[in-house]
């Protein structure tokens, strides 16, 4: 099983959850530093031009018949990812977000050649701007699907929230992940960072 230890960091006046002259210890021990952080888009800056769906790839809207497929997708990403999240899991989120006349208007699926659904990307918040949920199999990450829905994801949140910020999260390690949002216009914002220290004792 994983340990966790969980720390906030705040401002200069706000205390530390998880004192620092701890740390070199919990480092020693072989404990592994992940830092969440929150990532903001201006409100001002116009929407990004469309892509074209990488090659060898078609790009779909999301058909109500494909609750299974998209949660069988979801579920196996997050497994991919050591998160337990089941098909089960996901079919009772997506029933939830097919509510959301959100959902319907931003859902978009990716194909293979195949017809294999490979990624994914749908938003289930109304009423404000909000990512939603991004997800590419692990076996075709690196193929420019992760930023072909994260442009879609964005032009989507910017035509339904004009003038409005965008937040993430996402963590600092995640280096290819922050690039990518860095060339959308997104900043760290030093509200709120997050430390999280795990050590797999499996």
């Amino acid at each position: 099983n994983d340990q966790d230890l969980y720390g906030q960091i705040g401002g200069p006046n706000a205390p530390l959850t998880l004192l620092e002259s701890f740390l070199p210890i919990f480092l020693k021990h072989g404990m592994k530093p992940e830092y969440s952080m929150w990532m903001v888009r201006a409100g001002d800056l116009p929407a990004p031009e469309a892509m074209t769906c990488p090659a060898a790839f078609t790009m779909e809207r999301y058909p109500e018949h494909g609750l299974d497929e998209l949660a069988t997708l979801v579920s196996d990403v997050f497994q991919q990812m050591d998160v337990d999240f089941s098909v089960d899991d996901a079919r009772s989120e997506l029933l939830e977000a097919r509510k959301h006349e959100t959902f319907h208007d931003s859902a978009v699926l990716v194909r293979d050649g195949a017809g294999r659904l490979a990624g994914a990307y749908y938003s289930v918040v109304s009423d404000q701007p909000d990512v939603g949920e991004l997800v590419v199999r692990q076996e075709y990450q690196s193929m420019g699907l992760g930023r072909f829905l994260f442009n879609e994801a964005i032009r989507f949140i910017t035509t339904r929230h004009p003038d409005q910020a965008i937040r993430l999260g996402t963590c600092r390690e995640w280096t290819r992940a922050v690039r990518l949002y860095e060339r959308y216009g997104f900043e760290p914002t030093e509200k709120w960072t997050y430390l999280s220290l795990s050590k797999d004792e499996s």
